[in-house]
């Protein structure tokens, strides 16, 4: 009797578990399958006729030759959108974490005002920019105005994982040590913070990276004709050619951004397990 309701108890699992699994790989076919064939048409002949026209690079290559300084762009913007919420963020989040445990008031003051960017839609974050700076004719025109609306929308990515990270940490007890010993305030910022929140700051580096890499709508409202990114081509792209240029575009925005995304779910798996143990 005992054997036959173990036995019913696992076919039940069994089932239940490749059910699960069915499902899950269902939602999986509905989200990439539409990629793949977007990214199949990129090297395809003509996406019209089908796989039996060929395939080919030369969208890619069309693509590469219109677009390529779209692409160095959006990789210059991103690095150095990078550079200045790293400068910002740790600091800022250092002083968040310092002050958090106090309750203050302040803090939590700046804490919400980090979220506006991501909380107002961009369109509204970039004609706001517009409506302050617009009037300044080369600033308005350089990469330096776009890059202000990234900082703006990513901060808070970089701020949230090291603040997670520092409070998870014992940085209070170790400071407090340093303290004792004689160390400064910059001693103790680069010689103990910096190390113990290092993969918090590397999983927002990555994060920062890849949303810079792919804004579209603050960058779409800032952007001229001559400061054109990435995301902002690929629209450009599917609006003005054929659907195979567009594609192709897209082969290539993934090529980019997918080595990003697997690198954010590794760090983000390596930083659950420190804080784990």
């Amino acid at each position: 009797m005992v054997r036959q309701c173990g036995g019913s108890s696992g076919m039940k699992h069994s089932f239940r578990f490749y059910l699960q699994l069915a499902f899950t790989l269902l939602v999986c076919a509905f989200l990439i399958v539409p990629i793949v064939l977007s990214m199949l048409a990129g090297v395809t002949e003509n996406f019209f006729v089908g796989w039996s026209s060929g395939f080919t690079l030369r969208w890619v290559m069309q693509v590469w030759d219109t677009y390529q300084q779209t692409i160095w762009r959006s990789i210059a913007i991103a690095l150095a959108c990078l550079a200045v919420t790293t400068a910002a963020g740790v600091p800022l989040a250092y002083m968040l974490a310092r002050h958090r445990g106090g309750n203050s008031r302040l803090a939590r003051v700046i804490e919400e005002l980090l979220m506006m960017p991501v909380a107002v839609p961009g369109l509204a974050t970039a004609l706001a920019l517009i409506m302050a700076y617009g009037q300044y004719r080369e600033f308005r025109g350089s990469l330096l105005f776009i890059l202000i609306g990234h900082v703006l929308f990513t901060l808070p990515f970089m701020v949230r994982p090291v603040l997670a990270v520092m409070q998870s940490s014992q940085l209070s007890v170790l400071e407090e040590a340093a303290a004792s010993l004689g160390a400064g305030l910059g001693q103790r910022f680069f010689g103990i913070v910096i190390p113990n929140v290092f993969s918090g700051i590397l999983a927002g580096a990555l994060m920062v990276v890849t949303l810079s890499i792919g804004e579209f709508n603050i960058t779409w409202m800032l952007h001229t004709p001559l400061t054109m990114t990435l995301p902002v081509g690929l629209a450009d792209s599917y609006a003005s050619m054929r659907l195979e240029v567009g594609s192709a575009y897209t082969l290539i925005f993934f090529l980019m951004i997918i080595p990003l995304l697997i690198a954010m779910q590794w760090v983000t798996h390596a930083t659950r397990s420190r804080v784990r143990l």
